[in-house]
């Protein structure tokens, strides 16, 4: 069954990724080269839905990555032994042509989910609309012993473009759906307010000891994973992408929030 589903409604594509199985990044731009044929409108943005994929094959979430990047830093693996430290990059064009890009997640965003939300959100490439996610970032080795038993060997583990790493923190948000009203008047401003929390709560999440759990359970309170895949969220995000100036702040593509501001 495909991995991948696409909605075009009012000049915004919305991506449905279920999981990332061998065809998705074949599924993927399929569909959209074929919305971007088939409509005459332009595609103002696109939304892309993670909440609650549990992840799946590695190679297909940077090649998704890939797709939405120039250049840039994907995922890099980091374990004891010199072989399991690798670096992936960017290496295509983008298929969007920079046009703006949301993702959401959930607390069930896991895994290779992970790796293209925080790749895309460190290289300011797309906004995180959501809860924090799962934090599942690292490759293991399954052996078999004489006893029928298994021996469960953690090889390495992902680290973010940013440098933190994902396992047991997950990605963060850049709008906690948990503390945003869409049909606010205030709006904007409950977005900018988030903006700056957001960027002391990322500082916070790169510097975190691996070890540390109490800190990362107090930081991943910040926004408290969902596992629910809650409508709120497609609202925001649409909200995002109709309002270039705003999109551009929150995702730090433009000036600082205070400069906003005044």
């Amino acid at each position: 069954a495909p991995s991948t589903k696409v909605i075009h409604k009012e000049g915004i594509l919305y991506l449905l990724v279920n999981s990332f199985n061998r065809e998705t990044v074949h599924e993927i731009t399929t569909q959209i080269q074929k919305a971007k044929e088939q409509e005459e409108n332009t595609i103002n943005g696109l939304i892309i839905d993670l909440r609650s994929n549990p992840g799946g094959i590695l190679s297909q979430a940077i090649g998704v990555t890939d797709l939405f990047l120039k250049t840039g830093r994907i995922v890099s693996t980091h374990g004891r032994h010199p072989s399991s430290r690798r670096h992936y990059t960017a290496r295509s064009t983008d298929i969007l042509s920079g046009q703006p890009i949301v993702i959401l997640i959930n607390g069930r965003s896991a895994s290779a989910a992970e790796i293209v939300a925080a790749a895309l959100q460190d290289n300011k490439r797309a906004i995180i609309v959501g809860t924090t996610s799962f934090g599942k970032g690292s490759i293991q080795f399954v052996g078999r012993l004489p006893n029928d038993g298994e021996l469960i060997l953690t090889w390495s583990k992902f680290v973010a473009p940013s440098g933190y790493i994902l396992h047991g923190l997950g990605v963060p948000p850049n709008v906690c759906s948990r503390k945003s009203e869409v049909d606010s008047k205030f709006f904007a401003s409950e977005i900018l307010d988030q903006t700056t929390n957001f960027l002391r709560i990322k500082k916070a999440w790169r510097k975190v000891s691996q070890n540390n759990k109490k800190k990362k359970e107090n930081l991943r309170s910040k926004c408290p994973a969902s596992n629910k895949r809650d409508p709120h969220d497609l609202k925001l995000a649409r909200k995002l992408i109709s309002d270039n100036i705003l999109y551009n702040v929150v995702s730090g593509n433009s000036l600082p929030v205070a400069a906003i501001r005044e």
